[in-house]
């Protein structure tokens, strides 16, 4: 990108002068905008957002517990962590209950959850991802060619 930059005479940079060049490429070459997620993926993503800060704020508080710092922080750190399990299970509910309500959710999630390895919880985390709205929309090729990753792992053109 840089390189187009200077191609085009712009020298300075800066994050608005790198997202005009960016803007700029991306016209100049006919690429497409990616896909807005659906709202009910933010939603989603909030939700696993949520979950994800609590399983954080857990292992913090079960750090805490594991230092010897003294009896009152055990008992603090006890009730912090059966507080904080309570909120997950709360909020894994109501990400079931979200994922239950939207039928597309419900398609991706099965079909990832499909696959061997992966469960219901990882594949709501998948879906969830902000990063790629394009998942359960694109085959298999097009996915790991735009992650990078594995493209070998499409044995059958999928």
């Amino acid at each position: 990108m840089r390189d187009y930059a200077k191609s085009t005479g712009q020298l300075a940079k800066t994050d608005r002068i790198d997202a005009h060049v960016l803007a700029q490429f991306g016209i100049s070459n006919g690429l497409d905008s990616r896909p807005q997620a659906p709202s009910s993926v933010a939603v989603l993503c909030s939700l696993e957002d949520v979950r994800a800060a609590l399983i954080e704020d857990k292992k913090a508080w079960a750090n805490r517990r594991s230092q010897a710092l003294g009896a009152a922080m055990e008992h603090e750190a006890g009730v912090q962590i059966r507080h904080l399990e309570g909120r997950i299970k709360q909020t894994e509910k109501k990400i079931e209950r979200h994922l239950a309500s939207d039928a597309l959710l419900t398609t991706r999630v099965q079909i990832l959850a499909g696959v061997v390895g992966i469960g219901v919880r990882t594949a709501s985390s998948l879906v969830a991802t902000s990063h790629l709205p394009e998942l359960g929309s694109l085959n298999c090729k097009s996915v790991a060619r735009l992650i990078g990753v594995a493209p070998h792992a499409c044995d059958s053109g999928e």
